[in-house]
């Protein structure tokens, strides 16, 4: 095993290496990106400290913003007059998000939910995208895995696998978001396309690896949190889990609801993007399990794993590789035919500061 001080060494000679082979322009410019965040991480297990600003751009080549709490505050107060039931906004919160969550003695439900998922998103992106052939995804169920919901391992030879945390309470209105999230558009499709076009047919060997502390992982995690819209509108959505997923699962939806849920959860992660700033600033614990609790109308129970999901080395840059990434794939898709332009995203070797200056230019 190497050192990082010698992985750091190895980092600047292929940076200082880079400008003398004759990369395509994209290529060279993903490449020297990479390199920034690795050289970054071997940095940090030296000793050497970042600004969260800062570890932020140079891992993930964003700029982490602060998202003003009057936003959630507005939020709030729409589902506090939206949503049905008695008593406080707090208590109604938690009965909508107990009709929704799969008891734990009905756990052996999940796999037949995940796979029955799996197939309808598989067969919407068939739509939409050519995938190699071959191409499969397994699913399975794990524990013992604090803060991640689920997770997709991409195995090589266009096959991936999905886990999913058993510890984490099913929400069975997001089980269709889940499995095209990390499956199909998502993170299994990406992973695909770009090994047999980048890999595979252009030599791209770099295409090979699946980094999670780079800024191809604001691209990947972008493309998946969009990945459901563009298969499913949200009634589309709604009716298949109607008809599939709330009648085994013994549910009654309503859509007020499960709409407000949504919009919830599109929220959490820039409620987490501020706690990460606590964290940094040094503020204790519990006053960002407060914080979480607060803005997310969670328990404690709810809030720790995402605590614990921050803590972890590096989280507290990486958890704006979703929000930045969903805004700024968003913007940069708006500009053309969407379909095409997220089937380029799943293509081509693209970094999050080429997209914006791409968006912002005229």
């Amino acid at each position: 095993m190497r050192l990082p001080a010698d992985l750091l060494r190895t980092a600047g000679e292929l940076s200082g290496s880079l400008e003398k082979e004759p990369f395509e322009p994209h290529r060279a410019t993903f490449l020297a990106k990479q390199l920034r965040a690795q050289e970054t991480i071997c940095r940090v297990l030296c000793g050497e400290t970042f600004s969260l600003e800062e570890e932020t751009y140079r891992c993930f080549d964003i700029r982490p913003t602060w998202t003003p709490e009057t936003q959630f505050e507005q939020n709030m107060a729409l589902g506090e007059t939206a949503l049905p039931g008695q008593g406080s906004f707090f208590d109604r919160m938690q009965t909508l998000t107990r009709k929704y969550t799969l008891p734990s003695e009905r756990s052996p439900l999940v796999l037949r939910f995940l796979q029955e998922a799996l197939t309808e998103v598989r067969r919407r992106t068939y739509e939409m995208l050519l995938l190699p052939a071959g191409e499969e995804v397994s699913v399975q169920t794990v524990t013992g895995r604090p803060g991640n919901l689920a997770f997709s391992w991409y195995l090589g030879s266009y096959r991936s696998q999905i886990e999913f945390n058993l510890d984490v309470p099913l929400d069975l209105s997001r089980v269709l978001e889940i499995m095209s999230h990390e499956g199909y558009p998502g993170h299994h499709a990406e992973a695909v396309l770009k090994e047999q076009k980048l890999y595979q047919d252009r030599g791209y060997v770099e295409h090979s690896l699946d980094l999670l502390i780079a800024p191809q992982a604001v691209i990947s995690e972008g493309l998946a949190m969009l990945a459901p819209g563009m298969i499913f509108t949200p009634g589309e959505e709604q009716a298949w889990l109607a008809k599939h997923i709330y009648p085994v699962a013994g549910v009654e939806p309503e859509a007020v609801g499960w709409g407000y849920m949504r919009r919830m959860s599109e929220w959490s992660m820039d409620v987490q993007g501020n706690a990460a700033f606590l964290l940094r600033e040094g503020r204790p614990d519990q006053e960002v399990m407060q914080y979480l609790m607060r803005y997310l109308m969670v328990t404690e129970e709810q809030a720790q794993p995402m605590l614990v999901y921050l803590k972890a080395p590096f989280n507290t840059a990486r958890i704006f590789s979703y929000t930045a990434g969903k805004r700024l794939l968003q913007s940069w898709l708006a500009r053309s035919d969407q379909r095409l332009a997220f089937s380029r995203l799943l293509t081509e070797p693209l970094s999050p500061s080429e997209l914006a200056e791409e968006t912002s230019s005229p």
